[in-house]
């Protein structure tokens, strides 16, 4: 099974995998709770949240003496347990969370970003699902907020297209190392011919889960315990996200890549004089 698209759906596929002796590759969750009991039935691609709050916090916060941190993450499974990881990252650093404000769907985000607002941040932790965060980075801009924005890895949301609703930077995740990579631009380039349009990074976490077990079914045949077998001992492959090294749960070891994305309003001064960003 190659799957799924959140955390939530794939703890179900996982209850299901473990009765039914299958492997199940996943490409677009980075729940670290998928491989901590370390069921041998389980591979999962992208760097967990541990991983991606660590570099969060150690080359965003710590690097740039950011004080006053806030976090703002979404009451759903993807948004409390990225929170978990968050904290404990910042308060390893000694950096406890100025606030840290739940955000569910429907949500007044005027008021939040006024809350927000209101303790003076010098930089915020995001964490909410693709259709709110826009919405979200959006209100923040408008309640006058400059503070650096760090973002965890959300799958389907390009950290560019956030960078034009905020004024002040945007420090994003990113799963895995695009430029300097063949194997991407390789993949990129037959993505774009085929499709018409830029691939995402689940797109190339799917693409390499499959390559995996084709690989793999070529040395095991048609034999499940043979098959994960195979993709167990896969540590070393190189796909388009990159090399796999599975750690003893069954998660990829791979370290994410911070980018830093220019805040609209220093852009804007610089083309316009000063004009207003928006």
């Amino acid at each position: 099974v190659v799957g799924s698209v959140d955390g939530n759906s794939t703890h179900i596929a996982e209850q299901v995998v473990t009765k039914a002796w299958v492997p199940l590759l996943v490409p677009a969750s980075a729940d670290p709770t998928l491989t901590y009991i370390r069921i041998p039935w389980i591979f999962r691609l992208p760097p967990d949240d541990d991983a991606q709050a660590e570099m969060l916090v150690r080359d965003g916060v710590v690097a740039r003496s950011l004080a006053n941190v806030g976090l703002i993450t979404s009451t759903d499974h993807d948004g409390r347990t990225f929170a978990q990881s968050a904290l404990h990252a910042l308060r390893a650093r000694g950096a406890s969370p100025a606030f840290h404000f739940e955000c569910s769907p429907d949500a007044d985000l005027t008021a939040l970003a006024a809350r927000a607002r209101s303790f003076a941040p010098g930089a915020i932790v995001v964490r909410v699902p693709p259709p709110l965060l826009p919405d979200l980075v959006e209100a923040l801009s408008h309640a006058g907020l400059r503070a650096p924005l760090l973002l965890p890895w959300v799958p389907e949301v390009a950290p560019s297209a956030l960078q034009r609703h905020y004024a002040g930077d945007v420090l994003a995740i990113r799963p895995f190392e695009e430029a300097h990579n063949p194997a991407y631009a390789a993949f990129a380039a037959a993505y774009r011919a085929r499709y018409g349009s830029d691939p995402t990074a689940v797109a190339a976490y799917s693409f390499d889960a499959v390559q995996l077990v084709a690989r793999a079914l070529a040395a095991s045949g048609l034999n499940r315990p043979a098959l994960r077998d195979a993709i167990a001992s896969a540590t070393g492959f190189t796909g388009a996200a990159g090399a796999i090294a599975w750690d003893n749960g069954g998660g990829n070891r791979t370290e994410p890549v911070l980018v830093v994305l220019p805040g609209v309003a220093r852009e804007g001064r610089e083309q316009t004089g000063g004009g207003n960003p928006w």
